[in-house]
């Protein structure tokens, strides 16, 4: 998306100041992402899985998914204003951190909600990070799921009672849901799957040129302990390469 366009968003502006006002949105002259070109669209589903002792029992539940344009990056700038509630929560100080996480094009968010309307969008009941990653290991590109947060009915930012007791059952509905839309071109893995290589590393995420012009308190946070590569990609030419070999 182009940053002139995002920047005329009402969405946009209703990000905090910390965040709308910061000079990387003044460097970058587009965030593209690369989920679009490998079949994941910003989409909503509905999910036929019954969740019980859940604050949406008895409601019918959808599944989506998130990245791209203004609504990609809303979505994922407010991942805990909407249910689920974490350090990403705009009154905390790790929320920094969201910037990182909206410039990123490697980055998209898949998430269960009940579509209960908040002051922030629809809700999100759970939801986890998934990141476009490179596998040393087996040389190729995958999807990689993070560990997923639950709505657990707390909105204190600073109390991190989020843990999703069936993270497993939660997890494999989402890999499923990815894999239905990238057709199998992709492996799909989760976070307790990564695997290194001869020479120790594991799973990393292609690091964009946008990263060298934030702090380390503004990169994205990953919660399994993601890096970047060491070589710099131009972020549109890299997706646009990426699109056109596959």
């Amino acid at each position: 998306m182009n940053i002139k366009t995002l920047t005329k968003t009402k969405s946009f502006w209703k990000l905090p100041t910390s965040i709308s006002t910061h000079s990387v949105f003044s460097k970058i002259k587009k965030i593209k992402r690369i989920f679009p070109y490998i079949g994941l669209k910003n989409c909503l589903e509905p999910c036929d899985v019954a969740w019980s002792g859940e604050v949406f029992k008895g409601k019918k539940t959808y599944i989506g998914f998130s990245s791209s344009g203004a609504t990609g990056l809303w979505d994922i700038a407010t991942m805990s204003m909407r249910g689920v509630c974490s350090c990403m929560h705009w009154d905390n100080a790790h929320s920094r951190h969201l910037i990182g996480s909206i410039t990123d094009p490697f980055l998209g968010i898949v998430y269960i909600t009940d579509n209960e309307k908040t002051p922030y969008g629809i809700s999100f009941r759970r939801r986890a990070l998934v990141r476009f990653v490179y596998s040393p290991a087996n040389e190729d590109y995958r999807l990689l799921i993070e560990r997923p947060y639950l709505d657990t009915g707390n909105t204190d930012p600073f109390v991190y009672h989020n843990k999703d007791p069936h993270a497993l059952h939660t997890l494999e509905i989402f890999r499923k849901f990815l894999i239905s839309k990238v057709n199998n071109k992709y492996k799909v893995i989760l976070h307790s799957e990564k695997k290194m290589d001869n020479a120790g590393y594991a799973e990393c995420i292609p690091r964009s040129t946008g990263l060298d012009l934030l702090d380390d308190n503004e990169q994205s946070s990953s919660d399994c302990m993601m890096g970047y590569r060491n070589k710099n990609i131009q972020n549109d030419v890299f997706v646009e390469q990426f699109a056109n070999q596959n």
